[in-house]
């Protein structure tokens, strides 16, 4: 045994018994080296040497058992209060109801080929379906409404986040209860309501005696729709203020919008009105702009402006003289370069040309036409006739103008016929001169016998009334002297629309407004006065203011 002992307490030969440094001296006793033997080993590490304790030792000791009651008590803190954007949640509302509008109009229009009043009689009964409908589909099936979903949010059972669990990862999904009485208090009751409203209504339960049960009935379903106005007015008032509850259903079934995605950026984009209020300005300036710009007189300056005499002037130096002489430009005498139609002899251009001057005569006799012809499209009307007044009528009335149908010989207005066929049979019969049916100032040359009378009195064979186009405040043309109304003649002289064509030259060279009586250039226009009226006028005007006389006197007698 004392070997066994002896043999114990030497050395034991083997791998672990050996000192990794040997140069290290192990202390006696077993334990860590001294400082001095690890300073002097340059094998020796950072982790074996040893450090003081940091400062904060004996304070983490002493708040340890603070620490863990604190991670033990965490569920029952409070969350962060949970705040929903209330113009998210009222815009989901407006949403709904128009996407029932959106769908309620097909149905009734599919309604109203069967008959016209079906649409106004199945009205709510069609809402009420169509209501169940978005609800089954939206609500029960997605937890969410169409307009919710559109404002990213959903429902949850607030009744299951009471206290410090408004802020959670989870949201819980509304249970059976809620689903089963929120389209009772939000769709079929108000569907009943209104419907027990017309009822009473129909049957004038408000005129009913006081002690009438129907009429307490009226007196209380009033009484009861005051109070849910005021309770729809008190929710309101709250859902302002903490922005939880949006309906007075939702607050009594406890359902709440929130957040379908909080991680979203719930900022509104804007960037549909801005593109919207950017081309709302960019039209109005346009509207503005336009009116100034006068884009119809731009045009017809672009027409014209392969003929300036600064671009023709650098055609005719650009181009030799053979190819400019047979495209119509030249010098004058004066060295002026100038441009005449008649003198091209390409037929490419010369077609070209032709189809722009037509154009911008807009309907103006072509060279090809006698312009020169001492007769007008309206020579034949009547002195007392304004013809731009007779054209305006021709133009109303459909009728193609034929310059060998107007003359001064037409039905008599006098006769009324009855053949509703004839032109002049609803026009009435003036039998005085002071006729309410005659125009005011009718009476130049109407109150005689003769054919001046007839003239004026008359219809053309196209069944307009000469009387209807008679010349008011007559102003006469210089220098041909054919009267016209002041506000016709103005209209055409003093227009701007006019003033491209006023300024425009013909092939002769003359500028001005085409009278349409004696086609005549014209630019300047003057009052007639009464002593320019011929003399058988003035003779006419005095037999009738003789025959007026004598019509008087026999009345008084």
């Amino acid at each position: 045994m004392a070997d066994d002992s002896s043999g114990s307490s030497g050395p034991i030969a083997g791998p672990s018994s050996q000192p990794d440094n040997p140069a290290i001296e192990q202390p006696s006793n077993g334990g860590m080296p001294s400082l001095e033997a690890l300073a002097s080993d340059p094998y020796a590490t950072d982790a074996q040497i040893p450090h003081p304790p940091p400062f904060y030792h004996s304070a983490s000791q002493a708040a340890s058992s603070s620490i863990a009651s604190i991670r033990s008590s965490l569920h029952r803190f409070p969350t962060p209060i949970l705040k929903i954007q209330r113009v998210n949640q009222l815009d989901a509302e407006l949403l709904d109801r128009e996407l029932a509008e959106l769908l309620l109009d097909p149905v009734k229009k599919a309604l109203g080929t069967i008959r016209s009043t079906l649409p106004s009689d199945l009205e709510p009964e069609l809402l009420l379906l169509l209501k169940l409908a978005l609800f089954k589909f939206s609500i029960v099936d997605r937890g969410a409404s169409y307009g919710s979903m559109l404002q990213n949010l959903k429902y949850r059972n607030e009744w299951a986040h009471r206290g410090a669990l408004q802020s959670t990862a989870r949201d819980q999904p509304l249970s059976r209860l809620q689903l089963t009485l929120y389209p009772l208090l939000t769709i079929i009751a108000p569907y009943a309501g209104s419907k027990w409203q017309d009822h009473m209504t129909s049957l004038s339960y408000s005129d009913m005696p006081n002690n009438d049960p129907r009429r307490l009935l009226w007196k209380l379903t009033d009484a009861s729709q005051r109070v849910w106005s005021a309770l729809v007015l008190a929710n309101f008032a709250l859902f302002l203020a903490g922005g939880k509850f949006r309906s007075v259903a939702d607050r009594v079934l406890g359902m709440r919008l929130t957040y379908a995605q909080r991680t979203m950026n719930r900022n509104v984009s804007f960037e549909f009105l801005n593109r919207q209020l950017v081309w709302h300005a960019f039209t109005e300036f346009l509207l503005f702009l336009l009116p100034l710009v006068r884009p119809k007189r731009l045009f017809r300056r672009l027409l014209k402006l392969p003929t300036h005499p600064k671009l023709l002037a650098v055609v005719f130096k650009s181009l030799p003289l053979a190819i400019s002489t047979r495209l119509g430009i030249r010098q004058d005498a004066a060295g002026r370069t100038r441009f005449n139609r008649s003198d091209i002899s390409v037929p490419i251009v010369k077609n070209i040309v032709d189809g722009s001057s037509k154009f911008i005569a807009k309907g103006k006799k072509t060279p090809t036409e006698d312009v020169e012809a001492e007769e007008g499209p309206y020579a034949h009307l009547p002195v007392e006739v304004c013809a731009i007044c007779y054209q305006r009528l021709e133009s109303q009335s459909g009728l193609r103008r034929d310059p060998t149908k107007i003359g001064t010989g037409g039905l008599s207005m006098g006769i009324p016929t009855s053949d509703p066929l004839d032109p002049s049979s609803g026009l009435l019969a003036p039998n005085r001169p002071n006729s309410a049916s005659q125009p005011l100032n009718a009476g130049t040359g109407a109150t005689g016998s003769g054919p001046a009378r007839n003239a004026v009195l008359g219809v053309s064979s196209d069944g307009i009334a000469y009387a209807d186009a008679i010349v008011t405040t007559p102003y006469e043309t210089v220098p041909c002297h054919h009267a016209y109304c002041y506000v016709c003649i103005a209209k055409q002289l003093l227009d701007e629309e006019m003033e491209d064509e006023l300024d425009e030259e013909d092939d002769h060279g003359q500028r001005g407004w085409q009278c349409l009586r004696c086609n005549t250039r014209v630019r300047e226009t003057r009052r007639a006065g009464v002593a320019q009226l011929s003399g058988d006028q003035l003779d006419t005007n005095d037999e009738a203011s003789g025959a007026e006389k004598e019509e008087e006197e026999y009345e008084k007698v």
